[in-house]
């Protein structure tokens, strides 16, 4: 039997995770000011990194939105959640944010996680069968719903409060830094060679 107290917090700890997922994939590909820094270190690199990233978001939010069991056994999700006895106080906002949550999530996240991210949809990988654009500010919306979901129980039911919005740049300045670096000095080496050919 699943302590209540812990699977809350889990909840929480997870919306958490996703929201450092997507601040991380934010600092990183929606500033313009480090596309040339990307062309410049490996371009294909940073293009895999930023699919990889965008999958493994896509993932951890359509796994928010499962049924509360699967295939016989309990699933962490927030219509799981709806149903624990500890959040029956909160049952009528709770269903409200997840209609909301649904409408937004069915919009295209959903689609590519049927057709491409959990399963390899013949149509969509052979034919080129194309996939919804999701654009950022349906993203931007289902993190910060999931987060203020999971925040909302913890806070209701056990009195603790968190705040997902805290601003950390989890070393993405570091590296776009050190990437710099590596740029200017690589520049500077080209030019120093280019001048004892000349």
């Amino acid at each position: 039997m699943q302590n209540p107290t812990n699977r809350v917090r889990e909840l929480e700890k997870q919306a958490a995770e996703l929201v450092i997922q997507w601040k991380i994939f934010s600092q990183l590909f929606r500033n313009p000011v480090y596309d040339d820094i990307f062309e410049k270190s490996g371009s294909t690199f940073w293009l895999c990194i930023r699919a990889y990233l965008i999958d493994s978001i896509f993932s951890s939010i359509s796994r928010f939105m499962d049924p509360p069991t699967s295939c016989g056994n309990s699933n962490l999700s927030l219509k799981a959640a709806i149903e624990w006895d500890e959040t029956k106080p909160l049952n009528e906002d709770l269903t409200k944010r997840l209609s909301s949550l649904e409408k937004n999530w069915s919009k295209g996240i959903k689609k590519w996680r049927h057709k491409r991210i959990s399963h390899a949809d013949l149509d969509t990988i052979v034919c080129g069968t194309g996939l919804p654009v999701i654009e950022f500010q349906n993203i931007d919306a289902l993190v910060a719903e999931i987060s203020a979901f999971s925040i909302l129980i913890l806070d209701q039911i056990y009195g603790e409060k968190k705040n997902h919005d805290i601003v950390i740049h989890w070393g993405v300045d570091q590296v776009v830094n050190y990437l710099k670096l590596g740029i200017a000095k690589k520049d500077e080496e080209l030019k120093k060679i280019q001048s004892e050919d000349d």
